[in-house]
Parts: structure tokens; C-alpha cells; sequence
């Protein structure tokens, strides 16, 4: 109901919506016979308005607009135009009214399955209405005018079954509102500080953040091979909520809130032996990583990854105090540190029934890590980086998550691995005694 008030306060004449929403509205139920024709067509076909308010309501057949959705592409045109038009005539009122019968679904979703794009369905539809004098196509605007029904209150609820269900009724959707909320909340803390610039863009991207498609693929109700990007680029839109109002960003934010989203493990070989080697950035020699384990990044999925090559192979292992990481770029190290181009190592750490945030590193560093764990750092002819193992609170046999994020003048752009954290673990003596070289 408050939607239609600010609809009316818009200058918005008239609005539509599923049977289902008046039938609760009314506290009835909708009836079919044999031919799935509704028992009472006086109930349904004719606009409504809620007592005492202008604005015009309309509710549509389910069945007759889901014939067009998904049943009609697999029919012969004619013959599907035909068999549509046979039940519209099939309505019949017995007072002297006149039925409105509102044809309403998404406008783009179907035509993609029909031949031609549905044209021969759609012109032979509308040739037969426009020969039958019993039918007659007039706009929503046009059948606002004519007698409407009374009733006192709009039952809350989507065109699909008459319940925000698709949108709310999951875990992962009441988490990514969450998110929405959490931003809110902190832009507010900070809405006294912010330009009348930053606050306009806040509220695009917020609107952005709300829009309704981000949560129809969030829960288990739809599938696309694509979720990851969806979760992604929801996730994106948020963050920068956060950053524009000058907030850091939950670490939390880069984790997938789908849990269908697609597990990237890559090429890994793990390390065979212990390591020690000098962190100068530069190919001294073969046996410096000859044990190491590696990451082949190029096999990680994702467009964003195929259209930005940056990272090819990352290097890891360990001595009994530090991680050393072994970054090989396409370019030189120096082409994109001296071009504005950032890489942020995050890492987590995992425990029995969580995971949490042990650090992140940015180099080049620019006053970016203070307050952070100590490090060593080069890059010449590749990047070459050791982190304490104390400092990041792991031993041997411990697993935790790590990710690179690279950026271009502070705007994240690539993430490796491209939709979750890799796990790789410490390993033990029992580990290492596994692998064996001659």
C-alpha cells in the first residue's frame, strides 16, 4: 500500500499485478475448469481501485500470460495465435459489462525461444484481433476509465506467487540485504562529512545495490551459469558504498555470498620441500623455487581474467618461519608499479566453524601497510614477497585462504583466483616426506 501511495504522489495512473495478489486481497481463491478457464471472469477481468484512491489496478491471467511465456514457442504460429485468441472469446461476463483482459509478462524474456523472434505469432495474434469484431485492443490508460471494482487494501506481494519469496525467502538473499543495510548504516555515520557530489553518487550506487535482479539469482529458486558475475558485481556495488563515504571495506565483502558460485582450483602443486630463498626479485638462480610449490593462474576461469593477463605463475612454500610467495607478471614488475597499478594480497586464516582475516599487504607500499604484519618485498624481473608466520598466526598443518587483488589507480579490476579464496595449508613433516626427487 505505501508503494501505491508514492506511485500516486509520482502522477502514476494505473499499476499491474498477478491474479494471485487479488485473489489474497479478497481473501478468495481463483478456480479453473477443464480448458483452464477461470470459474468467475466477472472477478478478474475488469481494472480495480482501492477504495477512496484513484489510481487504477490491474491484474493479469497467470495462465494466459505464461501460454506466451513458455508454451507457445513450441507451437506453430498460427496455430498458437489461434488457440490464444480462442480463449479470450471463451470469456464471457453475464452482466453488462465489459471484460478487460490484460495480457502483461515480461516484455523480453520470451521471444528469445521463439522462431523469428516470435514476429509470425505476434502478427498473426494481432491480425485476428484486429478482424474480429468481438475484440478490440485499447491501452491501460484507456481501460482506466471504465467501471472498476472496489477493494479496500492491496494484499503485499510480487506477480510470482503473490510473495516476495524469490527475493527474501533465502538465506543468501536476506544476506546480501544485510550488506545493503550494513552500508547504509555506515554511510549515515559519516553523511554529515560528505559533498553534495558524493552523496549523489552514494545514492546510485545504492539504487543500484536494490535493484531486484541481484536477488533473483541469490537462493536456490533460479540458476545461471553466470551467478558468480552476478554475486560479484552485487558485491562491487556495495563496496564502493563503503568507499565512498570514506569507510573501509568489510573484508567480508570479498567472500561469494552464493554458495553455488564455482569452485576455482586451478593447476596447484604443492611444495616438496622446504624453501629459504633470498627475496630480491631477481632469477639468481634454478634452485632458489625448485621446490616450491605453484599456482598456474592463466587456469583459473573468468572473462575479467582471460581479458587482463597480468599474473601467469605464483610460487609458494615455506621455511620453519616464513611464507615465500613468487609472483611471475606478464610485463616487467616495474611497467605496472610505475603505472599506477597496485597488487593487495589478502589472506585468512580458517578455523573449525570460521574464517577470518589474518592481513593484507599492498605493494608497492605507499604508507598503504602500516600497522601491519612485518615483510620483505622486491620486484625486479618478478615479484618476490615473505611474510612472518608468527605474525600471521599460522604453523604447520594450519590452512588459510589467500587472494590477489590488483588495482589500477586505486579501482579494483582483477581479482585471482577470480571468485573465492584459494586454500592452501601449511604443511607438515609427513607432508613433505609424500614427495621425493631425484
Amino acid at each position: 500500500m505505501g508503494v501505491l501511495d508514492i506511485m500516486e504522489q509520482l502522477g502514476i495512473t494505473w499499476t499491474a499485478t498477478d491474479e494471485a495478489n487479488l485473489a489474497k486481497s479478497l481473501g478468495i481463491a481463483f478456480e479453473r475448469d477443464e480448458h483452464m478457464d477461470i470459474k468467475h471472469p466477472e472477478i478478474l477481468y475488469k481494472p480495480y481501485q482501492i477504495k477512496g484512491k484513484p489510481l487504477s489496478l490491474f491484474f493479469r491471467d497467470h495462465y494466459l500470460s505464461d501460454l506466451i511465456g513458455f508454451h507457445y514457442q513450441s507451437v506453430p504460429a498460427k496455430k498458437a495465435a489461434q488457440d490464444f485468441v480462442q480463449r479470450i472469446k471463451r470469456i464471457r461476463i453475464t452482466s453488462n459489462s465489459t471484460p478487460v483482459v490484460p495480457i502483461i509478462l515480461d516484455g523480453e524474456n520470451a521471444w528469445e525461444y521463439y522462431p523469428e523472434s516470435g514476429r509470425e505469432f505476434l502478427s498473426e495474434f494481432f491480425r485476428l484481433v484486429t478482424d474480429d469484431e468481438q475484440l478490440e485492443t485499447i491501452t491501460f490508460s484507456q481501460a482506466s476509465k471504465m467501471e472498476r471494482g472496489i477493494i479496500s487494501n492491496l494484499q503485499t506481494g510480487s506477480w510470482i506467487n503473490g510473495n516476495f519469496d524469490i527475493w527474501i525467502g533465502h538465506e543468501e538473499d536476506r544476506k546480501a540485504w544485510k550488506w545493503i543495510e550494513r552500508a547504509k548504516e555506515a554511510v549515515l555515520k559519516r553523511e554529515k562529512e560528505l559533498t553534495q557530489e558524493k552523496k549523489e553518487k552514494i545514492r546510485e550506487y545504492l539504487s543500484i545495490a536494490q535493484g531486484s535482479d541481484w536477488f533473483w539469482w541469490f537462493g536456490a529458486e533460479n540458476f545461471t551459469p553466470d551467478l558468480d558475475i552476478f554475486d560479484d558485481l552485487f558485491r562491487k556495488n556495495v563496496q564502493k558504498l563503503f568507499e565512498l563515504s570514506g569507510n573501509d571495506v568489510p573484508y567480508e565483502l570479498t567472500v561469494p555470498i552464493a554458495h553455488r558460485v564455482a569452485d576455482d582450483t586451478g593447476n596447484i602443486v604443492l611444495p616438496a620441500r622446504k624453501i629459504s630463498p633470498p627475496i630480491d626479485g631477481k632469477s639468481s638462480g634454478y634452485f632458489e623455487w625448485l621446490y616450491a610449490g605453484y599456482i598456474d593462474t592463466r587456469a583459473f576461469g573468468g572473462a575479467m581474467n582471460i581479458s587482463n593477463p597480468i599474473m601467469k605463475r605464483v610460487y609458494f612454500g615455506f621455511s620453519d618461519t616464513e611464507l615465500f610467495l613468487k609472483i611471475e607478471v606478464e610485463n616487467s614488475p616495474a611497467h605496472y608499479f610505475e603505472n599506477d597499478y597496485q597488487l593487495e594480497i589478502r589472506l585468512q586464516k580458517v578455523e573449525l566453524d570460521k574464517t577470518t582475516l589474518i592481513n593484507r599487504f599492498v605493494f608497492p607500499d605507499k604508507g598503504n601497510n602500516s600497522g601491519v604484519p612485518s615483510y620483505r618485498f622486491a620486484a625486479e624481473n618478478h615479484i618476490e614477497i615473505a611474510l612472518s608466520l608468527k605474525e600471521l598466526q599460522v604453523r604447520e598443518g594450519d590452512s588459510f585462504k589467500i587472494r590477489f587483488h590488483w588495482k589500477y589507480k586505486g579501482e579494483l579490476f582483477l581479482e585471482v583466483p577470480r571468485h573465492d579464496y584459494l586454500l592452501l595449508y601449511v604443511p607438515t613433516q609427513r607432508n613433505y616426506a609424500a614427495f621425493w626427487m631425484v
